[in-house]
């Protein structure tokens, strides 16, 4: 991690525990749910090495646009903000699965892909979206009216001015000080607490049966993950945990610091993780939390999926250099560029496609956008894309993601999973990166290049590359092919019985 990151991290943690030390109790909570404690650097450009090269000038500019647009995304949400839906399902059982609408399959029964249910092991479920039209079946809920947001959100400026004029009596404020001050400030200004105070009181006084012994999180450590470990910890349940995604030293928000946890920083008691080596990197920073190893049912079709073989590879390693006169099944080598949905790593991934445009290889490459399903480009960013399939430079793919693997020669990305999907597969990988943004650890250093050194060489280079048996292991591992699936009976076996 770079040192910058490691100064911020320090000052979010130290602001954090001087707000829940001055705080009143009942509103403290808030505190583990606000962006200086679920620390994710793809929300903004303040945790970015390109904030850090800015002049004096420049960071007090963009500390102005990013409280300015706070406050009047705060005003709308001020007007706007009615509450949430939640659907309680009860089926008697000591284990209580907390589940957004956002990963729920469009069924009746409420089903998600992240969990195998066994007709046996039955969970209650509590499921909840922020508006009607993710859960029509959703009762409303809100405890917040005008008033009620005005005194919570001068407690909360209070405190946060407060601690400003402490750090500049005792000479304490520094840049990285203003940076934390400013991601916690523009989460008050824009209102961003109201859910999260919704949230905690609506659980607390209808979400939790007199049966449930355990709060199940399929988030980890996302905002209202933090407030079902907070009640937990309250109502002296265990909280349980289960890996989602991948584990990597750039999503910050699953490393707590050690002086958080002094303070009693909301965690799981249980934690469900895909291998030893995750286990290892997260267990010094969660003492009191046990560890079991699981393979998430997203990840489950890899274990009879993992020698699924490319159609090119056998003549494609007889040839190492791209030409227009090469053999090849399309005469032309395709290049699927892939991206994430984060804003952050959007930028690097479509720079990379401008670059490779403007080398003029459409005679012997086929550049394929692959857009995540859950993306939307800015407007430039989409017109760009649109002159470029018009001009026939690159083309969008609406092929399967097993057709675009088998048709490919290279995947680009730069913190996308299915670069990880890629090498599974054995298809060559490039990873892409800029040095004004942090660098994802998802691709191995051997197959990252900056974007701005991006040339036909590099491609070729990374075309010609052999897949290393070791590292194809480690990544299976780490997905937790080789583990039991996570179903409800491994949670009622390890954890519950």
């Amino acid at each position: 991690m770079q040192e910058s990151i490691k100064k911020l991290v320090k000052e979010c943690t130290g602001l954090n525990i001087r707000l829940v030390n001055n705080l009143p109790s009942t509103i403290r909570f808030l505190v583990w749910s606000s962006p200086t404690s679920v620390r994710n650097p793809e929300l903004s450009i303040i945790w970015q090495p390109l904030h850090d090269k800015r002049k004096v000038f420049a960071r007090l500019c963009t500390y102005a646009i990013i409280i300015g647009v706070s406050i009047v995304r705060g005003i709308y949400k001020f007007l706007k903000y009615k509450g949430f839906y939640y659907h309680h399902i009860k089926n008697k059982s000591s284990v209580l699965l907390i589940i957004p609408d956002l990963i729920v399959d469009e069924t009746d029964e409420i089903k998600t892909s992240y969990l195998i249910e066994d007709e046996y092991y039955p969970v209650d479920k509590l499921l909840f979206a922020y508006s009607r039209k993710g859960l029509k079946q959703g009762i409303h809920f809100s405890t917040l009216n005008c008033i009620i947001k005005i005194i919570l959100f001068f407690k909360l400026f209070a405190a946060l001015l407060n601690d400003f004029w402490r750090q500049l009596s005792n000479k304490k404020v520094t840049w990285k000080y203003l940076d934390a001050l400013v991601l916690f400030a523009s989460w008050i200004f824009a209102q961003s607490w109201y859910f999260v105070w919704d949230f905690y009181h609506m659980i607390n006084k209808y979400g939790i049966s007199n049966c449930n012994r355990y709060l199940l999180v399929l988030h980890e450590m996302h905002p209202y993950s933090n407030i079902a470990w907070k009640i937990a910890n309250e109502k002296k349940l265990l909280g349980i945990a289960a890996q989602h995604g991948l584990i990597i030293a750039e999503k910050l928000w699953y490393f707590p610091d050690e002086s958080e946890i002094r303070v009693n920083r909301p965690l799981p008691d249980i934690f469900f993780v895909y291998s030893d080596e995750i286990k290892k990197s997260l267990q010094p920073l969660y003492p009191k939390t046990r560890f079991f190893k699981c393979c998430s049912p997203r990840f489950r079709h890899w274990k009879s999926n993992c020698t699924l073989e490319h159609p090119a590879r056998e003549s494609f390693h007889k040839e190492h250099t791209i030409s227009i006169n090469h053999e090849h099944k399309n005469e032309k080598r395709v290049v699927l560029i892939v991206n994430n949905a984060a804003i952050v790593h959007d930028i690097v991934v479509l720079k990379a496609l401008r670059e490779l445009t403007k080398q003029n290889a459409k005679d012997y490459l086929i550049l394929r956008l692959r857009p995540h399903p859950k993306e939307r480009f800015g407007l430039l960013d989409q017109l760009r894309i649109q002159m470029a399939v018009i001009l026939r430079k690159i083309e969008i793919s609406s092929k399967s993601l097993r057709e675009d693997f088998k048709e490919a020669d290279l995947v680009i990305g730069a913190n996308s999973t299915v670069i990880q999907e890629a090498l599974l597969m054995k298809v060559p990988v490039m990873g892409v990166y800029n040095e004004d943004y942090i660098v994802s650890s998802l691709v191995p250093s051997p197959f990252i290049c900056q974007v701005d050194k991006l040339t036909g060489d590099e491609l070729n280079q990374c075309m010609s590359k052999s897949q290393d048996d070791f590292l194809i292991q480690r990544l299976q591992t780490n997905i937790g092919i080789f583990n039991t699936d996570l179903t409800t009976k491994l949670i009622f076996d390890l954890c519950v019985n």
